[in-house]
C-alpha cells in the first residue's frame, strides 16, 4: 500500500515531509480515495476504541461539516495556523465550521469548547466538537462511529483517529439538533 498506507495510518509521507499535501488524493490517488469513500470516508491511524472504518451518514449542515473536514486530511499541522494549507487543532475547527456551516467558532480550543451545548458521548452526532481537557487543550470534529478528525500534531498532521486517542473527552453541539446532556 506504500504512501497510501502511511496516509491511512496517519504516518508522515514523503510528500507531507516535503511541505505537505494539497489533498489526500495526491498521496492516495483515485483508487485510494475510492477505498476511503467505500469505507464511509473514515481513515483510522489506530488508537483503541471506536472501531475502524464504520460507515457514517451525515446529512444537511452536519454532512457539509464532515465533508469539508475530510477535504483537509493529510494537511500539515502548524501551531497557530488557521488554514487553508496548514492548521492547528482550533484553526481546523474554525476554518471548517466557517466554510461549511457559516458558523463562527473562534479559536483557541478553550473558547471553542465553551460553544454550543454539552452532549453525552452516546448522543454525539457527526459534526459535534470533541474536546480534551478542562480548560480544553485540544479539539477535533466528531465523525461518528467513535472517530475524530483533527489536526493532531506536527508529526501526524490532519488525520482521523479513535476518539479514545488520548483519554478523557467531552462533546459540544454547536450545530443544533443534538440531544442536550442532563
Amino acid at each position: 500500500m506504500g504512501e497510501l498506507g502511511k496516509v491511512l495510518r496517519g504516518e508522515p509521507t514523503e510528500a507531507s515531509q516535503a511541505g505537505g499535501l494539497k489533498s489526500m488524493g495526491e498521496a492516495a490517488g483515485s483508487a485510494g480515495m475510492e477505498l476511503i469513500r467505500s469505507a464511509g470516508g473514515n481513515v483510522s491511524s489506530g488508537g483503541g476504541g471506536g472501531g475502524g472504518t464504520a460507515a457514517i451518514s451525515a446529512t444537511g449542515v452536519r454532512g457539509r461539516v464532515v465533508a469539508e473536514a475530510r477535504r483537509h486530511l493529510g494537511k500539515r499541522y502548524v501551531w497557530g495556523k488557521k488554514g487553508p494549507d496548514s492548521f492547528d487543532c482550533s484553526g481546523l475547527v474554525q476554518y471548517v465550521y466557517g466554510r461549511a456551516a457559516s458558523k463562527s467558532v473562534p479559536a483557541p480550543s478553550q473558547t471553542q469548547c465553551l460553544q454550543g451545548r454539552s452532549v453525552s458521548e452516546a448522543n454525539a452526532q457527526p459534526g459535534d466538537l470533541v474536546c480534551y481537557g478542562r480548560p480544553a487543550w485540544h479539539i477535533g470534529i466528531y465523525l461518528g462511529g467513535g472517530q475524530l478528525l483533527h489536526a493532531a500534531n506536527p508529526t501526524k498532521g490532519v488525520v482521523v483517529e479513535s476518539v479514545a486517542w488520548n483519554g478523557s473527552r467531552y462533546y459540544r453541539d454547536v450545530l443544533g439538533g443534538g440531544t442536550a446532556e442532563v
